[in-house]
């Protein structure tokens, strides 16, 4: 199952399907290279969903608004 990561939509600067997102993470649980609070470069992106979410490798990232 791949970890849930929620994400700032207001701050997402990149998302298409095939290139890496550049977003704000606000709850990425790997706390020593993720502030949570800066853009950080996602791998590519795999899957996006009509309400924003989508899918890389290895995570699934949700807008915050969305559950």
């Amino acid at each position: 199952m791949k970890k849930l990561v929620r994400f700032d939509p207001a701050q997402t600067y990149l998302l298409e399907e095939g290139l890496r997102a550049l977003i704000v993470p606000v709850d990425h649980p790997d706390h020593d290279r993720v502030s949570n609070r800066q853009h950080v470069t996602t791998s590519i992106v795999l899957k996006i969903e009509a309400n924003g979410a989508f899918e890389t490798e290895n995570t699934r990232y949700c807008p915050i608004h969305v559950l």
